[in-house]
């Protein structure tokens, strides 16, 4: 599987996750709750951003391919980081709430520019051998602990 194959299935699993938080989100009765789902949240982003970090946009770069496309999501995910700690942190759960909801929102929107922008530049500028080594390197780091 290349690493643009495994990004996406892993897309395609968190936005299953994300309908149910959201699903449940009205229902959420503590800020205890919301943590929880916010922490279920940041697991899963934190491995996923950082098989990209550490595995794709470094061959990106190698490649010299468009640095601008991967600053912009290196600094995408630092936001998406912010949007967890503020939710985290809210004393509010009606914020909390909110600020979960356009958390979701974001990180869907995120999905999407990858999805359209940076995974069809990888699959142009690297080779398929690179990208299935990638995407082995990738299924090995999701076995380990974050």
């Amino acid at each position: 599987m290349t690493i643009t194959e495994l990004l996406r299935t892993e897309h395609t699993a968190f936005n299953a996750i994300l309908n149910e938080i959201e699903a449940i989100l009205p229902s959420v009765a503590t800020l205890g709750e919301l943590r929880v789902l916010v922490r279920v949240m940041a697991g899963f982003l934190q491995q996923h951003g950082r098989k990209e970090e550490e595995l794709l946009y470094p061959a990106l770069d190698q490649m010299q391919a468009q640095r601008g496309q991967l600053d912009q999501m290196t600094q995408e995910h630092g936001e998406l980081d912010q949007q967890i700690r503020q939710v985290a942190g809210n004393r509010n759960l009606g914020k909390g709430r909110e600020q979960l909801g356009q958390l979701i929102q974001a990180v869907r929107r995120h999905f999407e520019h990858e999805e359209r922008h940076l995974f069809p530049l990888a699959e142009e500028m690297l080779q398929p051998e690179i990208l299935v080594a990638l995407g082995s390197a990738a299924e090995r780091t999701a076995a380990q602990p974050c």
